[in-house]
């Protein structure tokens, strides 16, 4: 399953047409993407100028947290009417209400963990390419599962 961490880049400006695109080995040996752009003219409209850091990378994921992922999918965690902390448009545009990281099992809490910390590592790798550029880890904009 693919993961994908995204930060903004205070003082960076990139050419739309050239983005910085590249790929390394991660802290846990595995191919980590990094994609370093401008926001398009819909992220501009809703006001981000700073440039965006998007890393992805592919974790295994456990039989026990791909049952929990579903469940995300199919909008199944809270019941009608429960108090959500963060929402997201799903696949199908529907809305995907979530609680906060804390109400789930503490293994995926861990693994959560894990897949945040090693792309918040290559981020911050990445600055070395972005001369002038400060990544802004209070600032993070996603951390989104990707089929």
């Amino acid at each position: 399953m693919f993961f994908r961490l995204g930060y903004t880049i205070r003082d960076l400006i990139v050419s739309r047409e050239q983005p910085f695109n590249f790929t390394f080995k991660g802290q846990g040996q595995r191919p980590v993407n990094i994609l370093i752009r401008e926001p398009d003219d819909g992220e501009q409209a809703r006001g981000h100028s700073d440039a965006f850091c998007e890393v992805t990378a592919e974790f295994k994921v456990s039989e026990k947290n791909e049952k929990i992922f579903a469940q995300i999918e199919r909008n199944e965690v809270l019941k009608e009417g429960e108090r959500w902390q963060w929402q997201y448009k799903g696949a199908d545009g529907l809305n995907i209400n979530l609680p906060s990281l804390t109400f789930f099992p503490n293994y995926l809490q861990d693994f959560i963990r894990q897949i945040h910390n090693e792309l918040a590592i290559a981020a911050r790798a990445s600055q070395a390419y972005c001369v002038g550029g400060v990544i802004s880890p209070d600032r993070t904009i996603l951390l989104v599962v990707v089929d």
